[in-house]
């Protein structure tokens, strides 16, 4: 494909623009016409962008919300968890609730400071990762939910420190771990390259 001439390309903004103006402003643009254009192409009929003006709604307008801790090291990096990020945003649109995003660095995180960090906070996603840098404000921030029946959803890494939470809290396993990040522990958790050892 060609490049398409400098006076037809469009600038987005901000990403926190997707669903506020970039839809509406390309329209008014006619960026969809020049796209048609450009590709030689005709339009079968116009454009209806109701269904896009009640996401809209829902996202900027909606009173009702729920406030979602993305607990992780990495939430410093504003596309670490992006796909995350949009799963929730299109949950709650789905289901006509504004979500609110948290993060929380798992790094960081204190046990002092955890009833007062998820003290407004409807639900917790613990991501994927590896390595054993911040896992313990991870299995506290677990045992936080656990205790207080705060919904919680582990992605992959999360999920093994939740197990993890579990076998030392619960189970009594103090020393539990995981051979991918701790050799020295009980390994509850495995690599599947030692389940044949």
């Amino acid at each position: 494909l060609r490049r398409p001439p400098r006076s037809t390309r469009k600038e987005s903004s901000a990403a926190s623009d997707v669903y506020k103006r970039q839809p509406m402003s390309f329209y008014r643009e006619k960026l969809d016409l020049q796209v048609l254009n450009y590709f030689k192409l005709k339009s079968k009929k116009s454009a209806n962008l109701s269904p896009w003006k009640k996401i809209t709604k829902i996202i900027l307008q909606n009173k009702k919300h729920v406030n979602i801790a993305i607990i992780g090291k990495y939430v410093e990096l504003k596309d670490a968890y992006k796909s995350l990020d949009e799963a929730l945003t299109h949950g709650g649109i789905n289901n006509k609730i504004k979500v609110n995003l948290v993060r929380i660095d798992s790094e960081k995180l204190k046990v002092s400071e955890i009833k007062k960090k998820l003290k407004n906070i409807s639900g917790i996603l613990i991501p994927g990762g590896f390595g054993k840098r911040g896992t313990d404000g991870k299995i506290e921030a677990i045992k936080h939910a656990r205790v207080n029946k705060i919904p919680f959803l582990g992605i992959c890494y999360g999920m093994q420190m939740a197990i993890i939470e579990f076998a030392r809290n619960q189970l009594n396993l103090k020393n539990a771990t995981s051979s991918e990040f701790d050799k020295i522990g009980l390994p509850i958790i495995g690599l599947i390259n030692e389940w044949s050892k």
